[in-house]
């Protein structure tokens, strides 16, 4: 735009006054009045121009507020110290040509409270705001921000394990060591106050035999809730799970159960146990009938009714609180 009316200030109506060898004739008096006139006209159309090219951007482009919320920050705290309670946003009215408000992120405009210098206790802190230089900041919900401040301080809390999921039924869990046994924990002193244990959950589903885990920890108050803003330190820890058998074993001999008499003139040759051998378990409950069972007898095995070779498939007589994972025997009985 500012091109264009450079240019056409440089139209002249002298452009006209040259002989035919290229010599400039000088007009008189009413040429210049002339000249004059068309310069006014020139000057009253360029002011013109410019005002309609300011018009058409207004309306095209015009300025727009809106509000928006952004994280309020906090600066320059101490170390030694932490805040505890304070608003986490805070709603401000920008202005701007719609255009540039459009393509703006919350991340453009920074919102902040200044710690420097303050120590325990609440304040009153003036909000402050910087926005980019083509924005017009124009007002925030708050002039200020209620901020309390608490000293940081470590605690030592020792690591409690529990389980998820069913170990299997023949095991039972004998140890639980975790290593470490403590860990610390950082942060507000009225958070670091609420802590009782440090957490860990151990999945022991279907364990059958003894392991190590490591498994990340968690602060929880005494009512067993997750008290959080701390920082756990080490955050995890491993642990160790002993298991042990909840039943007492021993292998003990199948003995087949024969009844009856064998039919005239039959003799039996020989007589095999598959297996020949089994295992068998109790609880301690039950330790007075496991120490008694040398034996495991099959059910009665009919032996009348045999009047040549037999392969039978025989179900075993388990005394009262003894289980075995066998609970049949083949028996083969060979005549003569």
């Amino acid at each position: 735009m500012i091109k264009y009316i450079l240019n056409f200030f440089k139209v002249s109506n002298e452009e006209d006054n040259f002989d035919e060898n290229g010599n400039k004739i000088y007009s008189g008096n009413k040429n210049k009045k002339t000249n004059s006139r068309h310069i006014v006209a020139k000057i009253l159309a360029a002011l013109l121009a410019i005002c309609l090219w300011f018009y058409v951007m207004n309306e095209q482009n015009p300025p727009i507020e809106v509000k928006h919320t952004v994280p309020l920050e906090i600066r320059n705290l101490a170390s030694n110290y932490v805040v505890v309670d304070y608003p986490n946003t805070v709603k401000v009215t920008i202005k701007g040509s719609r255009m540039v408000i459009a393509g703006m992120k919350n991340s453009d405009i920074k919102c902040f409270v200044d710690m420097n210098g303050l120590h325990e206790g609440t304040h009153d802190v003036v909000i402050q705001a910087v926005v980019p230089s083509n924005i017009e900041f124009i007002e925030s919900s708050t002039k200020t921000a209620s901020v309390s401040i608490e000293p940081v301080i470590t605690k030592s809390v020792p690591i409690t394990v529990q389980f998820s999921g069913q170990i299997s039924k023949e095991f039972s869990v004998n140890k639980v060591i975790p290593d470490p046994a403590n860990s610390n924990i950082k942060g507000a002193r009225n958070l670091v106050q609420k802590v009782n244990s440090l957490s860990c959950l151990v999945n022991v589903a279907g364990k059958s035999e003894s392991f190590s885990a490591d498994v990340s920890l968690s602060p929880l108050d005494l009512s067993g809730n997750l008290v959080e803003g701390l920082i756990v330190s080490p955050p995890s820890t491993k642990v160790w799970i002993e298991l042990q058998d909840t039943f007492i074993r021993k292998s003990v001999q199948i003995k087949p159960n024969l009844v009856g008499q064998l039919p005239l003139n039959s003799v039996i040759k020989s007589i095999t146990i598959e297996p020949e051998n089994i295992e068998i378990k109790a609880t301690n409950e039950n330790k007075t009938i496991f120490d008694s069972t040398a034996i495991i007898d099959t059910e009665q095995i009919n032996i009348s009714k045999i009047s040549r070779d037999a392969i039978l498939n025989v179900n075993l007589k388990m005394p009262e609180g003894i289980t075995s994972n066998v609970n049949k025997a083949v028996i083969t009985i060979r005549l003569e």
